[in-house]
């Protein structure tokens, strides 16, 4: 009982490597990039966080998803920024989903 009980546990743990290496193979890079830089950016879909950048320029791995991305960006002194990027079809890939690679934001002195 012990020996299928050890050669189960093995082949579950065989699964669930095998789904992570396919959901990591599927996340797309996007870096944030702001002027001036070391902003701190939050990404979100809808009203779901998607990530944060500590600080800019900074990248960060997303999963694929058809809702656009929305970054809002502060920086100590300046004025907060925001901005969104549209999901695009990427042919071939097998979510279809891809967001422009770089996102870039300039932020304004505050008043």
């Amino acid at each position: 009982m012990g020996q299928f009980r050890t050669i189960a546990c093995l082949g579950f743990l065989m699964l669930l490597a095998s789904c992570a290496h396919d959901q990591k193979e599927n996340l797309q890079v996007v870096e944030v990039q702001t002027t001036p830089p070391l902003a701190t950016c939050r990404l979100d879909r809808g009203d779901v966080l998607a990530g944060t950048v500590l600080s800019t320029p900074g990248r960060i791995s997303l999963l694929p998803d058809a809702r656009a991305l929305h970054v809002s960006c502060t920086k100590y002194g300046y004025a907060p920024v925001e901005a969104t990027s549209a999901a695009q079809i990427q042919p071939g890939s097998p979510p279809g989903y891809r967001y422009d690679p770089v996102i870039s934001l300039s932020l304004q002195k505050a008043k």
